[in-house]
């Protein structure tokens, strides 16, 4: 399932129909399969780690400050990298609308899992149902945008006609 969602959400920032990589490779169907496999194979690979991860890290807990700080170091260094470089990709091009809107629904996703991990800390066993909803309905969101917006690029780089 995460290789299906990495493909939904990687895809429109990697094969772009104008990219004129495409125009030197002659629009061959085996490399975007490559570079979409690609995307899909890290989702698959980071939800491995983050299992494994998971499994053997101590959890964050009120008062065990070292794990929690440096849970909290890594979340904001990540937010710190990714956000900036995804808004730049995603609002350098005009036709990736779709794909702004599923970065709301990310955001979405991202408070979801936010609010889980602060409910987390402070003891709950498991999240609240509305909240797996919520964060699970952004998510789908998300992926169905990023579908929407990756096929054009995917037609386009395969030499595909509009």
């Amino acid at each position: 399932m995460t290789a299906l969602a990495a493909i939904a959400l990687g895809t429109p920032s990697l094969i772009q129909r104008t990219n004129p990589d495409f125009i030197i490779l002659g629009y061959d169907p085996v490399v975007v399969a490559l570079l979409v496999g690609l995307v899909g194979a890290v989702g698959f690979f980071i939800a491995l780690v983050d299992g494994w991860l998971d499994r053997r890290l101590p959890r964050a807990a009120v008062g065990v400050r070292i794990p929690t700080t440096a849970y909290l170091i890594v979340t904001l260094t990540g937010l710190v990298l990714i956000l900036p470089i995804a808004a730049a990709i995603l609002l350098d091009q005009p036709e990736h609308r779709a794909a702004i809107r599923a970065g709301w629904a990310l955001l979405v996703v991202g408070l979801s899992t936010v609010t889980w991990w602060s409910l987390r800390v402070k003891g709950r066993a498991s999240p609240p149902r509305w909240l797996t909803l919520t964060g699970r309905g952004a998510l789908l969101v998300a992926v169905v945008l990023g579908v929407v917006t990756s096929l054009p690029h995917i037609r386009r780089a395969t030499g595909m006609p509009w």
